[in-house]
């Protein structure tokens, strides 16, 4: 909700869900920090996609540049004949 309030430049919109039931009504503020958040992580995720590069997991206990290199071995692994 936060990145359609981003494109439409709104402060606020009313988001409705229904789940058979019973419905409920929320009002949602903009929250300009989680939007600049959410542009940076989509910006990112679009430079993998351009350049086929599979994103790098922070969570995982090996270093960054080390999980990168096993991605790095495992795709040339698998495109050699």
């Amino acid at each position: 909700m936060q990145h359609q309030l981003a494109v439409t430049g709104l402060q606020t919109m009313i988001y409705y869900s229904y789940d058979g039931e019973k419905g409920e009504i929320l009002e949602i503020e903009r929250d300009d920090i989680l939007i600049k958040t959410i542009l940076t992580k989509e910006h990112e995720f679009h430079h993998f996609v351009q350049t086929s590069t599979p994103p790098c997991k922070r969570s995982t206990r090996l270093s960054v540049a080390r999980v990168c290199r096993r991605m790095e071995r495992s795709s040339t692994r698998q495109t050699k004949p």
